[in-house]
């Protein structure tokens, strides 16, 4: 694993409670039988290596809600 990247890591677990919520969403699922959460995060690294630079354009639709939940949309497989 690269450095940066640990650092990285360790930086969004850090300010974005990531163990701390974690456990209040596994306290949250062990309580309720029908509405599950769930959380992750999970770092990707690619590059796309396309020879035409049109195709080297990427974007992404976000959705931040009010309950404090994110949506992703984008084009990219893996």
């Amino acid at each position: 694993q690269h450095p940066l990247l640990a650092t990285l890591i360790d930086q969004l677990e850090d300010s974005g409670r990531y163990w701390a919520r974690r456990a209040e969403i596994r306290a949250f699922n062990a309580t309720n039988p029908v509405v599950r959460k769930g959380l992750a995060l999970t770092p990707v690294k690619f590059g796309i290596s396309f020879t035409a630079k049109h195709l080297n354009q990427a974007g992404a639709l976000v959705h931040v809600y009010t309950d404090g939940s994110v949506q992703v949309n984008h084009g990219g497989t893996e």
